[in-house]
């Protein structure tokens, strides 16, 4: 009687469980593209450690308060390069964060029209669901159609926010 108590507690432990259901659910979460200024003028220290350290590390922040959501990396100096499509996977996005420097583009200097216009795309699939585009820039523009690209996305139903980083002097 004893041994067959024990093997009854031992199972009573192991929790079995019968049958099996699917549950299916839709997600209702954010798709978020963030689009990171990578150009040389990103690493002035007037922010500690850099402009470009001090970005990453609060792209890091974001990623833990968000749940359920999806989010894209873009890298963007005088090009811009997908780092990361939407995915809620936050491990494959702080791999690529880690990695983004000035050599994840092929050109220097900073045009936001560009990564504004591939974020927009990278929703393409993407339904019923919040689409929001983060700029983080230290604000230096040449040559682009900034302007034109947040018009295009606005009409697109996408939120633009940019985020400016740096001494104002």
């Amino acid at each position: 009687c004893l041994a067959l108590a024990m093997v009854c507690m031992v199972l009573a432990l192991m929790r079995p469980q019968i049958g099996l259901e699917t549950v299916q659910q839709n997600r209702t979460g954010a798709a978020i593209m963030i689009a990171l200024d990578v150009s040389r003028s990103m690493l002035a220290s007037d922010v500690v450690p850099n402009r470009l350290e001090r970005a990453k590390a609060e792209i890091n922040d974001l990623l833990t308060l968000l749940r359920g959501d999806q989010v894209g990396l873009i890298a963007f100096a005088g090009r811009a390069a997908i780092l990361a499509p939407l995915t809620p996977d936050f491990g494959f996005i702080r791999l690529a964060l880690d990695d983004a420097g000035p050599g994840s583009v092929s050109r220097g200097g900073t045009r936001l029209e560009e990564p504004i216009r591939k974020a927009v795309d990278g929703f393409k699939g993407v339904t019923d669901a919040s689409r929001s585009i983060i700029l983080i820039t230290d604000g230096e523009d040449h040559e682009s159609f900034a302007r034109e690209a947040a018009t295009y996305a606005a009409e697109r139903g996408v939120r633009s926010l940019a985020i400016g980083l740096g001494d104002p002097g």
